[in-house]
């Protein structure tokens, strides 16, 4: 659940529907039983989303769930004939936080699985981390008859849209819950703002990746990794790019190691790496927001920047929080190690998780999952990680820039993913460089 403290309740209180009220919109979900709804829009107004059974006739015969989303406080109900019960109610006293957020477009969600008899609701990416509200319809209530009202699987279920109450009780919603009614908003271009999964949220996907081959039963009893065949699509292919046992610092035959000429490089305030992060310094806003950004091959359109990209993190280090345009990532760490804190898409005051990544943990990202972080190297030698990047299939937009917040002005800036060094010119400079000094030593 979220890290949000909610007062929360269950109101079992009754109340009649008088008539049949019109959505904005409705859409069935895209398969029986089951899914979940992403609603992309900035709201001054209560609105509510109903997953129901009805049919396309004015009988009041039919079930729904609806969750109502207001100010600081959301809900969930269920009808049955004439018939709303309130069977979930939370509320923050911070505006924005479980309602609706009038500052900015937020992604709603709301998810129906039916194999579970379970509801949850969230606001941001859906993970474990972002969900607001879940109830899970168990216990003493008969689960022949839920199934049978509101969980049937063979059953078409459609979403509905209202952007104001859409029933004319005795008592509205919004005065149920103790919230004044405020103003409706339009909602614009309303087509564009809706996305359907086919699946329900259950639980996060583990953010290591573990290659598909050397899976065990135990490992996948404990959920601990993320499959390399179970990647989406764009993940996987950089998944195997990134994975080979030639992709090293140590690869190829020379007097002298590359990690040890880019830490040499990186600490001596000469040298190419030590004059590159110092003219790097105060790029993001704080001093000790920097990395080495050196890239590998031509950029063919289908990503934000260059694809692969080897960064260098010094010692005490990271990045702002920032995200990457939507794309799909493989991340593998090939020295040292990092800190990894992600967060919520619309709310960067704190993380919704973190992990550690050493020498040879994969990490991935995709739209949905651990795409907007923060990285930070808290050991105490440099870690270098080897990022690829690529749009997925689907996408009908390409955004090309990183967002990230300044850390000093909490203003949220974009950065254009370029290049310090591409790797055969860092490779040769900091080569060279360690050659000469290790010749000056006599070693």
């Amino acid at each position: 659940m979220s890290q949000l403290t909610t007062n929360r309740k269950a109101d079992n209180s009754l109340r009649i529907l008088e008539k049949n009220p019109q959505p904005v919109w409705t859409k069935a979900f895209p398969v029986l039983g089951k899914g979940t709804l992403l609603l992309s829009i900035q709201r001054k107004s209560p609105f509510y989303i109903n997953i129901t059974d009805k049919k396309d006739d004015d009988s009041d015969d039919y079930t729904s769930i609806i969750l109502w989303v207001g100010r600081g406080a959301a809900a969930f109900s269920i009808k049955n004939g004439c018939l709303i019960k309130t069977i979930e109610h939370v509320s923050t006293s911070k505006e924005g936080d479980v309602g609706y957020d009038p500052k900015q477009k937020v992604t709603y969600w709301f998810s129906y699985d039916s194999d579970n008899m379970t509801i949850k609701y969230g606001k941001g990416y859906c993970m474990e981390g972002t969900t607001l509200m879940k109830h899970t319809f168990e216990g003493s209530e008969d689960p022949e008859s839920l199934k049978r009202f509101y969980f049937d699987p063979a059953t078409k279920k459609n979403v509905e849209f209202y952007d104001t109450d859409p029933w004319s009780g005795r008592v509205s919603l919004a005065e149920f819950f103790g919230v004044s009614t405020e103003s409706p908003d339009v909602l614009i271009d309303v087509e564009k703002e809706i996305c359907f999964s086919p699946y329900p949220f259950k639980y996060d996907r583990p953010p290591i990746v573990r290659d598909s081959s050397l899976t065990n039963m135990f490992d996948i009893d404990l959920g601990k990794y993320t499959y390399s065949a179970s990647l989406p699509e764009a993940s996987k292919v950089l998944y195997e790019n990134v994975t080979g046992v030639n992709m090293s610092l140590d690869y190829g035959e020379q007097k002298y190691k590359l990690e040890d000429a880019i830490r040499h490089s990186m600490e001596h305030p000469t040298c190419a790496l030590g004059k590159c992060l110092k003219d790097k310094k105060g790029e993001f806003g704080p001093d000790n927001e920097m990395y080495i950004r050196v890239t590998l091959g031509k950029n063919y359109g289908n990503s934000p920047g260059t694809p692969y990209v080897l960064e260098l993190w010094p010692k005490d280090c990271g990045s702002p929080v920032h995200n990457h345009g939507n794309a799909f990532a493989a991340i593998r760490v090939l020295h040292g190690g990092l800190t990894i804190e992600y967060y919520n898409k619309h709310k960067t005051d704190g993380p919704i998780g973190q992990f550690d990544v050493k020498k040879d943990d994969v990490t991935w990202i995709a739209p949905n999952w651990y795409q907007t972080h923060k990285l930070w190297n808290y050991t105490n030698d440099f870690c270098a990680t080897i990022q690829c990047y690529q749009y997925g299939e689907r996408d009908d937009i390409h955004w090309p820039y990183f967002d990230y917040v300044n850390t000093g002005t909490s203003i949220t800036d974009i950065f254009v993913p370029d290049s310090d060094f591409t790797f055969t010119e860092m490779y040769n400079i900091v080569m060279k460089e360690y050659a000469d000094y290790m010749e000056s030593q006599g070693k």
